[in-house]
């Protein structure tokens, strides 16, 4: 692929510098026709190694489903995309208690742990055994300022309850206020 020949995005950019100024492992939450200039960056990290970017990616892409419990085309692309370039799948989800999810936090985490296995299963589908992230960006809304608190300590509940779904399946585990 000539990267020189295609539009260059404001995406590719933020990317590149990501890449440029950072030696730690990136999450991504890219648009899905994107994902072979990511690939393309991955090999040329690894000197062209396309064996060695598929075994060690730079990048893990990330998706969210819209709440309530919907799995649209943008995240079934996404892990889609994931899977033929080798690299590991986040289901984020970003359910609202109050908002897109039950108001009390229990129904809250049942609306959540329902989204993210639902793109799990997916990902899984598209190739099992392929690497995953159980993810959380789920708080709380508030009624009365119209605004979702991520410093709030219902956020604190949220995130302590899905690691404790993401050890009980055995997934590593990405949370809000981590």
């Amino acid at each position: 692929m000539d990267l020189a020949a295609e539009p260059v995005s404001r995406t590719m950019h933020e990317v590149m510098t990501l890449t440029e100024n950072t030696s730690k492992h990136l999450i991504l939450d890219p648009e899905a026709d994107k994902t072979p200039y990511y690939f393309e960056l991955n090999k040329a990290f690894y000197g062209g190694n396309e064996e060695e970017a598929r075994k060690k990616s730079l990048f893990t892409l990330g998706g969210c489903p819209t709440s309530p419990l919907e799995l649209d085309y943008t995240i079934c692309e996404m892990a889609l995309q994931a899977t033929k370039y080798d690299m590991p799948m986040m289901v984020l989800s970003m359910a609202m208690s109050a908002a897109s999810s039950p108001v009390y936090l229990a129904g809250t985490l049942v609306t959540h742990n329902a989204e993210v296995l639902a793109g799990l299963v997916i990902t899984q589908l598209f190739k099992p055994g392929h690497p995953t992230f159980y993810g959380s960006s789920t708080t709380a809304f508030d009624i009365k300022g119209g605004t979702a608190p991520v410093g709030s300590p219902e956020l604190g509940m949220i995130s302590a309850g899905v690691a404790k779904l993401a050890q009980y399946y055995g997934l590593p585990c990405v949370v809000a206020g981590s």
